[in-house]
């Protein structure tokens, strides 16, 4: 008889402390001033999506960043955020049995002469891998909605890059000559192969703050982020949630060029970036926050209601009245 009305009245509890919960929740969103200071920490997956024909070359790595803001709420529930923030992300790109094609030219002998004539070039590089390590300046420029427990922001974020670097290791590779031979009537089904590139190791930098590098990866990108916020007191807030971070715009790398460049002086490598391998750069990321809110200065006009305890009103103002004598 105990546990069963233990069982019937445990509900009844939960349910009144969470009705004293939600209420003291309401007291101290009430309390919150216009202006907001924020510290947002987040963390999550990215990639920076090469455009490229080589399928699955794309490789996911981790973000993570650091923003101070600012957030002017012109009523109880609208406002605008901006701050400044850091933000570093890694990803890489890998692919295998990556094939480059050229014209170049071969020089036949005989036991009296020699001819050249032009020649199909083949090279077959074993692996390509290349990381990209990336640190951004970020400035949110979003509007920010509020209503009870949950929150958005949303708008767009400009990342200026302070460093974007690349690390490539790039496995040997295979150089023939076949195919077509113009002008000797020679013509293979596989090339013949007649030298070799050692694998090849190093780093390059793709962008900077101040142009350098072989591109300048700045982004305009969409901002989303939302979730649910607890209140610690009247001044001091909590938000939890999720965001993501997709650039509009691409940054042009590449070129017309191989990754091995063959015109029949000695063999050279590019990197992918720098090859007709990739034509663009775009970054995206998506993860986790937490953010610390504190809010000061003026306070934001209310009324309770049951409908909406956080509707500001119009003004109010008396009506003229004539008064006939």
């Amino acid at each position: 008889m105990v546990s069963l009305l233990s069982c019937i009245f445990i509900p009844y509890d939960m349910q009144a402390q969470w009705k004293t919960f939600d209420r003291a929740q309401l007291k101290y969103f009430s309390m919150q001033l216009r202006s907001n200071l924020t510290i947002e920490q987040g963390n999550g997956i990215n990639s920076f999506l090469i455009a490229t024909d080589q399928k699955n070359a794309n490789r996911i790595g981790f973000a993570t960043f650091l923003q101070a803001g600012y957030t002017f709420f012109w009523d109880r529930q609208m406002g605008f955020h901006t701050g400044l923030g850091v933000r570093y992300a890694r990803s890489g790109f890998v692919a295998d049995g990556v094939e480059s094609q050229a014209i170049g030219y071969m020089t036949a002998y005989n036991d009296q002469n020699s001819a050249t004539r032009r020649t199909h070039y083949t090279a077959m590089l074993s692996s390509v891998k290349e990381a990209y390590n990336a640190w951004f300046l970020e400035i949110p420029l979003q509007l920010a909605y509020q209503d009870h427990h949950f929150w958005m922001d949303a708008g767009f974020k400009v990342l200026l890059p302070l460093s974007v670097s690349a690390k490539y290791d790039y496995g040997e590779a295979s150089i023939g000559a076949g195919y077509a031979i113009d002008g000797f009537g020679v013509g293979v089904e596989v090339p013949v192969e007649i030298d070799r590139l050692n694998a090849q190791h190093g780093t390059y930098d793709v962008g900077t703050l101040s142009g350098g590098g072989i591109a300048y990866p700045a982004y305009l990108a969409v901002a989303l982020s939302g979730g649910y916020r607890l209140a610690l007191d009247g001044q001091n807030m909590l938000q939890f949630g999720l965001y993501l971070d997709v650039a509009l715009n691409r940054t042009c790398v590449g070129g017309i060029s191989n990754m091995v460049a063959i015109d029949g002086a000695m063999p050279q490598q590019r990197t992918v970036l720098q090859s007709n391998l990739a034509r663009s750069l775009r970054y995206c990321d998506f993860g986790i926050s937490v953010t610390y809110n504190f809010t000061f200065g003026k306070k934001i006009g209310y009324f309770k209601s049951t409908s909406n305890p956080f509707k500001t009103p119009k003004r109010y103002r008396p009506k003229k009245v004539k008064i006939r004598w």
